[in-house]
């Protein structure tokens, strides 16, 4: 089937309830009609004889997408309910074509059970074979970040790119671009006049994305620390607004597996962690912050088996983490190499009031600007060019240590 006979098939489907349509035969075994779907049943010369009902409320395959990273193709279902089609949550093959697992469509107001469910496979497999070729495969994105020379963020209108994260609030924290650009501009700079400190938070906020262009190895951490009510959240924030809203930033309170995660959807952008010293009471705090630096900075999480005793696939990521407390967290009981793991950065002083102010009203209301802008300018020149600028700021770098410390 053509594309555009396979549009005008999935249109006339969606039709049956007018006047004008109110049949329509599938793949020459089912018929669709306005109360649900029916199996034909044919004599020797074709000619239907009966029709079967197999459930009551029609049910459509109407767009295909593929997850690259895992390589699996999923199904989008629709579902003629209350007088309208209404998308299902995205299912893989393997779930339309197995019994246990197609039942849970049950839960989506699909009428469907034990008894009828090989043949609702059946007619979604006979769906599939007349739609599979023809409808335009759409990517899926389940993580964000770099997939050759291209970023892929929610709202920056690549290809027909569709995102289903696992965190809602992460997606509807970074789906959009929002606000006056020169406000947010005019602020930035104002930030950065009155604290250098601010300045380097901000540019790491920027810098997340460069680090996988430049062949970066590891995910750096830096802590803000500084007394309370200096304006270390509010400079989180403002930094977090480089990328999204409020949502994007986090309170440093969870476990390893639940960091972890966030990590691997962070992938390509900077992970916010406000307030460490909610982890000051748990009685492991030392050994605990030495496995989290470790692992964030090694950018990948514990090896796990499947259901099957086979090896899952490992979490992998590439983020600048950014964090903040009150107080240092390095502390002499560290061991190894934890402690150079990790930059830490004292706020000497407080941010003035009107300033304090002022970040929060414009981080509440212009986000998600300058990353995008970011973006634009990685993506305009191939990462061998980002690389050998790195480079040359690399051996710049090493030559005035070297002069300073011969002077």
């Amino acid at each position: 089937m053509q594309k555009n006979e396979t549009d005008n098939f999935i249109t006339k489907c969606k039709q049956i309830f007018t006047p004008e349509v109110n049949v329509t035969e599938l793949c020459q075994k089912y018929k669709l009609k306005a109360d649900g779907i029916y199996l034909l049943h044919r004599d020797k010369q074709g000619s239907v004889f009966q029709e079967q009902m197999i459930t009551h409320k029609p049910l459509l395959i109407t767009g295909f997408f593929h997850e690259a990273e895992a390589d699996i193709t999923y199904v989008q279902l629709e579902l003629y309910h209350a007088q309208a089609w209404h998308k299902l949550p995205l299912k893989t093959l393997e779930e339309i074509s197995r019994t246990n697992p197609i039942i849970t469509l049950a839960n989506n107001n699909v009428d469907i059970n034990i008894s009828n469910a090989r043949q609702v496979i059946d007619y979604l497999s006979c769906l599939r074979s007349c739609l599979q070729e023809a409808l335009p495969q759409q990517r899926l994105c389940k993580y964000l970040g770099w997939e050759q020379d291209k970023f892929y963020l929610p709202g920056r209108g690549i290809d027909d790119t569709v995102f289903m994260l696992s965190d809602g609030e992460l997606y509807q924290a970074v789906a959009q671009a929002k606000g006056d650009w020169e406000k947010w501009l005019s602020t930035y700079g104002k930030l950065c006049d009155s604290s250098m400190v601010a300045r380097f938070i901000i540019s790491c906020a920027l810098a997340a994305p460069l680090l996988e262009r430049v062949g970066f190895k590891g995910s750096p951490l830096v802590l803000l620390y500084g007394k309370k009510g200096s304006g270390k959240s509010t400079l989180m924030r403002f930094a977090a607004s480089v990328w999204g809203n409020d949502n994007f930033l986090y309170p440093c309170n969870g476990t390893l597996n639940g960091f972890e995660l966030r990590a691997k959807l962070l992938s390509g952008l900077p992970f916010f962690l406000d307030d460490v010293q909610l982890m000051r009471s748990r009685p492991d705090f030392n050994e605990f912050m030495q496995s989290f630096i470790y692992m964030l900075f090694n950018g990948y999480g514990k090896q796990r088996a499947t259901k099957e005793l086979g090896s899952a696939m490992l979490n992998r990521w590439q983020t600048l983490n950014i964090l903040s407390s009150e107080t240092t967290v390095v502390t002499p009981e560290f061991y190894g190499g934890a402690a150079r793991r990790i930059l830490e950065l004292h706020l000497p002083e407080a941010l003035e009031r009107e300033l304090i102010g002022e970040c929060n009203k414009t981080s509440a209301h212009c986000y998600g600007l300058a990353g995008r802008r970011m973006l634009d300018l990685l993506e305009a020149y191939p990462s061998q060019v980002w690389q050998e600028l790195y480079e040359k700021a690399c051996d710049r770098l090493f030559l005035l240590a070297s002069v300073r410390a011969h002077s």
